[in-house]
């Protein structure tokens, strides 16, 4: 690890292979505007972690170098007193902990497609479940929309070299205390308004953070309102980290596996535990790869 007085530099190691690209193909259009950006090969978003009675705010950057196999990382020094939260939640966002080796007998035939495609994760969990809220039943370019104007609405200004990052993403806090007719002015119907502030609740009582629970907590997501079985399983991929989620109500999901009915689609899946969001990465890229919408 590397400090002077602007940023620390460090590396997070991987199991190889590591998709890089593939996985930058995939933040790169869901990257909220202000929040985050896909550029050059790297990764770079506004931090903003609140600790108790303190609140810290910087930047990170993330590249990939394949033949250390690592993920060279830069974070602002204004992080120092909350370095260790910033790489646990690097290491979830970018999957770093998974050994690919352990799950080639699980899907078979689905791996030599791109070998160590990994399962996007999160660097907040609440922005995380928020994004999937908006994007119910419509477009990852209308669900971009709606998640910027949110976080222009809503989101701390915070200060960075990069003149595309100057916002962070509202808390659940303040999304709670945001009442429906000004979410309804960010065009956010009203059965999203109420996820979202269900959501913000769930949140705040500590229901979204990643464990042993998650079964329980997958149960608990889908007894909010307006959260059906697609946006827990999709929650629970990215925000809970969970490895065998499985959105088999998902539209490319289906597609990528025949349009079956999705009792045969379960059936067929089974044979992919306890890995089945890696699956889904699979047909979500082998559907991309067609569609040209990954």
């Amino acid at each position: 690890m590397a400090n002077d007085t602007e940023r620390i530099v460090l590396s997070i190691d991987y199991h190889p292979p590591y998709a890089w690209r593939e996985l930058l193909n995939f933040l790169a259009p869901r990257a909220i505007e202000g929040v985050e950006e896909v550029r050059n090969g790297n990764y770079r978003r506004v931090v903003f972690i609140n600790m108790g009675d303190e609140i810290y705010n910087g930047w990170v950057s993330v590249s990939c170098d394949n033949e250390a196999s690592v993920l060279r990382v830069e974070v602002s020094s204004s992080l120092t007193p909350v370095l260790a939260q910033v790489v646990t939640r690097l290491k979830r966002l970018f999957d770093t902990d998974i050994n690919p080796a352990n799950m080639e007998e699980a899907l078979a035939g689905m791996t030599e497609m791109c070998p160590g495609l990994r399962v996007p994760g999160c660097f907040d969990a609440f922005e995380m479940g928020a994004r999937a809220i908006l994007g119910q039943q419509i477009t990852v370019k209308a669900a971009h929309t709606l998640a910027t104007r949110l976080t222009e609405a809503l989101g701390e200004r915070v200060t960075t070299p990069f003149a595309t990052l100057h916002r962070a993403f509202p808390s659940p806090q303040k999304v709670k205390e945001t009442d429906g007719d000004t979410l309804g002015r960010m065009g956010i119907i009203r059965s999203r308004q109420r996820a979202l502030h269900a959501l913000a609740d769930f949140t705040l009582s500590g229901g979204l953070e990643p464990g042993p629970e998650v079964k329980e907590q997958l149960n608990a997501l889908k007894k909010l309102p307006g959260i059906g079985e697609w946006t827990a399983q999709y929650i629970a991929m990215r925000a809970l980290k969970w490895g065998d989620a499985f959105p088999h109500t998902d539209y490319a999901v289906k597609t990528a596996m025949g349009n079956r009915a999705s009792s045969e689609i379960l059936k067929i899946a089974d044979r992919w535990h306890p890995w089945r969001a890696y699956a889904t990465m699979y047909l979500w890229l082998d559907h991309g790869k067609r569609k040209e919408d990954f």
